[in-house]
């Protein structure tokens, strides 16, 4: 299948003349409409055109005056006719000042006396005054706190825990367990038996009076028979006093072993109350010294649980006060530790400042001695700068009487040229002023160019399509043979 041919091309050079001569057209047309008639009270402003050599229109401006303004132009060109005569005659005078040119003043005479510029400034030398440099050094706090190596803040320690409990026997809070064994009290105390008082006095005297009765019946019988020998029988007065002073004596000692036999057997009894008061107090005494053996027996054992507590107690308390005093050393050992490095920390951070201290004393020296330099220089610059002051203002002074008589100088030399002009310059009449008018503003004809540009250009990619389209349909034409061929 064929491509097809490209469309020709357009007439690019057609559209270009066609394009200039419609812009010359146009322009033409703008200048015509800036071209207008005006009639004003000074005069009248017309315009004629004629054809030129090129073909081109060749455009005259005719100003015409009003009779009034025609008559002053006329007055005022006589005039200036006579003015330019009177300056005629004085050109010999301008030829004879200027023919040897403009003589200026000596300015030498006028700034001789004036001294020279000093020169003599000069850049600001630190150095060359004998100033240091400042000391920008960077001061490492490390430097001097390297030996630091931080706090320790964990502390360790070897003692053992505080003992919180004491371990110890129960204490007895039952004493009958101990004084049971004791009985009771006998409350029954044996009390005084008169029975066995008298029984005892019966048989005292039966036994004090029983080998002296046969006696005292014989000496009875004895003093009856030996007072019957006498004569003195029973009854009379001699046989009874004698017979009563023996049975008085007789009863005396009766009486007074009765007496004493009372005595024994008030004895007897006293002593048998009294063993039985032994015996009864004896068993209340046992069984008090049971009873207290048995309290003591409670009391001990209390005692010895309390002893027990006491001791087990002490020995917490030195166990505890050990522990106490291990852990004090080891905080002791832990707070100087920390001490130590905090005292290196201090130590180091002192020199660091004092470091810094010195290094600031020094700076603080040499910008000192920097300002006192720099405000001799000061002073120096500043002593040239008040002599160029001076200097300047006695040039100035100077300059201003030069000037002054170089105008005067050059015043007089003009003076003839000035009086020629001054003739010459006078009132002149000018165009009359036309009132102005918006002007017509420029716009181009039909551009035939671009239109062929863009024809060609549309026509080019009408073509380009066309011919794509036509490569699509071969491509896809040879795609399906080459499909069918595989197929066989």
């Amino acid at each position: 299948m064929s491509k097809g041919s490209a469309p020709p091309a357009p007439d690019y050079t057609g559209a270009a003349q066609a394009t200039a001569e419609g812009n010359a057209a146009n322009l033409a047309a703008q200048t015509a409409a800036n071209r207008p008639n005006q009639v004003t009270p000074w005069g009248t402003s017309t315009w004629t055109s004629t054809p030129g050599a090129d073909g081109n229109a060749t455009w005259t401006q005719n100003l015409t005056l009003t009779a009034a303004e025609q008559k002053a132009l006329d007055s005022q060109q006589s005039i200036q006719q006579n003015q330019s005569s009177l300056a005629a005659g004085l050109q010999g005078q301008v030829a004879n000042t200027m023919k040897d040119g403009f003589t200026a003043p000596d300015m030498a005479e006028y700034t001789s006396g004036v001294p020279s510029i000093n020169s003599g400034y000069t850049g600001f030398n630190p150095a060359g005054s004998g100033v240091g440099a400042i000391d920008q050094a960077k001061i490492d706090p490390s430097t001097y706190t390297n030996a630091y190596k931080g706090l320790d803040q964990n502390l360790t320690s070897t003692a053992k825990p505080l003992q919180t409990s004491v371990a110890s026997a129960a204490v007895k809070t039952d004493p009958n367990a101990y004084t049971a064994g004791a009985g009771a009290v006998d409350l029954n105390a044996p009390q005084f038996n008169q029975a066995t008082a008298d029984a005892g006095t019966a048989a005292a005297y039966k036994a004090s009076t029983g080998l002296l009765t046969d006696g005292w019946e014989q000496d009875t019988t004895n003093l009856d028979s030996k007072l019957r020998s006498q004569g003195l029988t029973p009854g009379t007065v001699a046989y009874n006093n004698a017979m009563q002073n023996t049975l008085r004596v007789q009863g005396q000692q009766k009486n007074s072993l009765a007496n004493q036999a009372l005595v024994t057997g008030n004895q007897l009894a006293n002593t048998n109350y009294a063993s039985a008061l032994s015996g009864y107090q004896a068993g209340n005494a046992a069984q008090n010294q049971a009873y207290s053996q048995g309290l003591s027996s409670f009391g001990a054992a209390n005692t010895a649980a309390g002893q027990q507590y006491t001791q087990n107690l002490g020995n917490a308390s030195l166990n505890n006060s050990a522990a106490a005093q291990q852990y004090g050393q080891d905080l002791s050992t832990f707070n100087a530790k920390n001490t130590a490095a905090t005292q290196t920390l201090s130590n180091g951070l002192a020199q660091n400042s004092a470091a810094l201290q010195n290094q600031s004393a020094y700076n603080t020296a040499a910008g000192q001695a920097y300002s006192q330099a720099l405000g001799t220089y000061g002073t120096q610059q500043q002593a040239i700068t008040n002599s160029n002051a001076a200097q300047q203002q006695a040039y100035a002074q100077a300059m201003q009487q030069y000037t002054t008589a170089y105008q005067n100088s050059y015043q007089n030399y003009l003076q003839p040229l000035n009086s020629m002009n001054a003739v010459l310059t006078g009132q002149q009449v000018a165009s009359p002023s036309m009132p102005s008018f918006t002007a017509a503003g420029y716009t181009p004809g039909a551009d035939f160019s671009g239109a062929a540009s863009s024809t060609g250009a549309y026509e080019s990619a009408a073509a380009a399509q066309k011919a794509a389209s036509g490569s699509s349909t071969m491509g896809t034409v040879g795609t399906l043979g080459a499909a069918a061929m595989m197929a066989f």
